[in-house]
Order: structure tokens, then C-alpha cells, then sequence
């Protein structure tokens, strides 16, 4: 089930899991704000998407850009954390916990399918406050 329209502000918006976000946010039916320090390096055009030029090591332009959103989103962080990212399609099908990614030699998980666990969660909360590995 899906829930009415957030504004959701996506940190990260222009790598390759926040544009993953990005899109798949806007399929949702979501109005979107990607936070870019490069809004060159958006390809995306939808009339509910919003770009909010700032840098994230700024406090002051975090700060500025927060306020009226619903929910904040980042796509920020290492390259190929925790398990190795790849550019699979998305499949809507993965493993969720420690327990069933233990064991794997190099788990992988696609972008894709990162992005939508977390508007699956964003939408239906299941683990707050909890680091959630994923796998396949």
C-alpha cells in the first residue's frame, strides 16, 4: 500500500544509488528535492522534482534546506558499502538482516534494489534505528 505524496529531500541525488532514489521516488508518486552541489549533474526532469543547490559540508546549507520536507534520504557515503553495489536491474528481491548475508564471500546487492528498500521502509517502517545489511 502506498502512502499519500511526501516531500522527501534527497541527499546525494546525482551518484548512482541517489539517482536510483531519485527516480524510483518520483515513480512513487513523491515530490522530490535533490540536494546537489553540481545541479549540472542532474539528468532528471519532472515536474516534482525540486534541485536545492547547497554542499553537505556546509551546516548552514543543510540546515536551509530541511525545513518542509517530510522525510531527508541519503544516498551519501563509501563506494561499494556494505556489500558490493552493482547496476543490476531492479529486482524487488533480496535479503534483509545480519543473518542472511553471513556466509556469502562477497554479498552483493544492486543500487537498484537498495533504493527500493528504502522507500519500502520510508513508507512501511520495519527497522528504525537498526543498520540492515542487504544482500541477495
Amino acid at each position: 500500500m502506498r502512502t499519500a505524496s511526501m516531500r522527501i529531500l534527497i541527499f546525494g541525488a546525482t551518484g548512482r544509488t541517489g539517482r536510483e532514489l531519485v527516480s524510483q521516488a518520483l515513480r512513487r508518486g513523491q515530490n522530490v528535492s535533490s540536494f546537489v552541489r553540481s545541479p549540472g549533474k542532474l539528468t532528471v526532469v519532472d515536474t516534482r522534482l525540486r534541485v536545492v543547490q547547497g554542499d553537505i559540508q556546509r551546516a548552514e546549507s543543510i540546515h536551509a534546506a530541511v525545513p518542509e520536507h517530510d522525510a531527508v534520504l541519503s544516498a551519501l557515503g563509501p563506494r561499494v558499502q556494505p556489500a558490493a553495489l552493482t547496476n543490476v536491474p531492479l529486482t524487488e528481491s533480496y535479503r534483509v538482516r545480519v543473518r542472511n548475508c553471513r556466509g556469502r564471500l562477497l554479498p552483493t546487492i544492486s543500487r537498484a534494489d537498495v533504493a527500493h528498500f528504502i522507500l519500502e521502509e520510508l513508507e512501511n517502517p520495519r527497522h528504525i534505528r537498526q543498520v540492515v545489511p542487504l544482500c541477495y
